[in-house]
């Protein structure tokens, strides 16, 4: 039942998965489904308590604080958010999208070289991700830094030619 609902989400079936996941919530990563469910819904409130209930019940799960971060990221909370993009990583060092989110998170609140960092540590994780070398392009823009900004970009581009990002970001350098 949980992989149906799991499946139903994954497909953008939220009312499917919304009406098998909100049965099954036995288990800390259960709350964390739920919960990306219903932030998928827009229903905050909701997810934010599953995300805090997946918590309670499994302080150490990476996974449901980077959860909480993003939705916390979309309701504007930003310090909240990178404090929960940290305990990620605190459990779980290896999570290159919580290093990524806290360096998106960190340049939306104007701190370029702690973003840097964090897109860095995302990169030395996942090498071949597009998105962070791209992120970490655009946040060596904001700092200046123009000849390792267009190298980043660069690479982002010779991961994926057709970036779009990178490409926009590459008319600053």
């Amino acid at each position: 039942m949980r992989s149906l609902g799991i499946s139903h989400y994954r497909a953008n079936r939220l009312e499917e998965a919304l009406q098998i996941l909100s049965k099954i919530t036995a288990t800390a990563a259960d709350c964390s489904n739920f919960g990306a469910v219903l932030r998928s819904l827009k229903r905050y409130t909701e997810a934010e308590a599953q995300y805090h209930e997946a918590i309670a019940r499994q302080p150490d799960f990476a996974v449901a604080h980077y959860n909480l971060a993003n939705l916390l990221n979309d309701l504007h909370r930003s310090t909240e958010a990178a404090d929960s993009f940290r305990t990620a990583i605190r459990y779980r060092p290896d999570y290159a999208d919580a290093w990524n989110g806290l360096g998106t998170t960190l340049q939306y609140q104007g701190h370029l070289l702690e973003a840097v960092a964090a897109f860095q540590s995302a990169i030395r994780l996942k090498p071949a991700w597009v998105e962070a070398h791209a992120n970490l392009g655009i946040a060596l823009l904001g700092l200046s830094h123009f000849n390792e900004a267009e190298t980043a970009l660069q690479h982002a581009l010779e991961i994926n030619p057709d970036f779009p990002t990178a490409h926009g970001n590459l008319g600053a350098v």
